[in-house]
């Protein structure tokens, strides 16, 4: 069968880090159960430790299997039903085996009650989803790439927000984004500065494999101007297999805009503005401290 190892004795060898060289599992397969760096927590990632003999080491390198949970505690979850536990793994070797498994890569968490309630909503995706919900899906993606350390930062979600309620009756067209320094983005994205505020990008509904990103080209400008220019470059990439009104949509946009986004920058920038002071305060009673300590009485002339 699967294993002469008993459930209790792997989920043992799993909390131990401890790898066999055999499990008499189906491909002559064992597993390496890794650590987090956090203490008394397990990464939930499994990486794959040996395969048949003929395998080298260094060809498993940066594949992984997600059993998507977050916790030690929740470990047994997975292995509930026996059975379907060792489905999955052995699915997952098989498409290693075959040259179909694709690469990990660094992905961030969706919290576990998030569900896209569709149009009018921007779809929040990690990596993890990204091929399911932008690659494979029917629709074509308005995307857009972003780091959440930006300025402004919540000025800007709403304007991709205001782009998704213009088009929520627009069949067919879907608006997604993912924020790029927890995710790993694809490179024919061309993205080389992962610090980068913002970019986006239209992919036109088409087979996974034949989807191909076009960048946004519009210059920077005020926030509340850029709904506009999303929506417009959505309609110069759909016109000619979707119909829908744009004026309709920039009139409607650009009135929520100066609406919402006016506001919604003002007190961000003054927020911003009252940070930076507090700052600016704490490193001067930082350099007063040491000034009183004599920090600075050895330090050599200028000039």
């Amino acid at each position: 069968m699967h294993s002469a190892l008993s459930v209790a004795e792997l989920l043992l060898m799993y909390q131990a880090s401890i790898l066999p060289s055999s499990l008499g599992l189906p491909f002559g397969i064992a597993f390496l159960f890794g650590r987090m760096a956090l203490p008394s927590s397990l990464t939930p990632w499994i990486f794959l430790g040996h395969l048949v003999a003929s395998k080298a080491c260094s060809s498993i390198e940066g594949f992984g299997f997600d059993i998507g949970l977050r916790g030690k505690d929740e470990l047994n979850a997975f292995w509930k039903d026996e059975n379907r536990g060792y489905d999955r793994l052995e699915a997952f070797c098989a498409a290693f085996l075959d040259g179909t498994l694709e690469q990990s890569h660094e992905s961030s968490e969706l919290p576990p009650t998030y569900f896209w309630s569709g149009p009018g909503v921007v779809h929040e995706v990690v990596w993890k989803t990204f091929r399911e919900s932008v690659y494979r899906s029917d629709d074509d993606i308005l995307l857009e790439l972003y780091s959440p350390f930006r300025p402004q930062h919540r000025t800007y979600v709403t304007v991709l927000d205001l782009v998704a309620e213009a088009l929520k009756d627009v069949r067919g067209v879907k608006i997604v984004r993912m924020d790029t320094a927890n995710n790993y983005v694809l490179p024919e994205f061309g993205l080389k500065d992962k610090e980068k505020s913002s970019s986006f990008f239209f992919l036109r509904a088409a087979p996974e494999l034949a989807r191909q990103p076009k960048r946004f080209g519009g210059r920077g400008g005020k926030a509340e101007a850029l709904p506009e220019k999303l929506i417009r470059f959505v309609h110069r990439e759909t016109r000619d297999h979707l119909e829908w009104d744009v004026n309709e949509k920039v009139t409607w946009a650009n009135r929520e805009s100066q609406r919402r986004i006016k506001r919604l920058r003002a007190l961000e920038k003054d927020y911003e503005k009252k940070m930076q002071e507090e700052w600016m305060q704490k490193e001067m009673e930082e350099f007063e401290r040491y000034k009183r300590l004599g920090k600075f009485d050895n330090l050599p002339p200028m000039g």
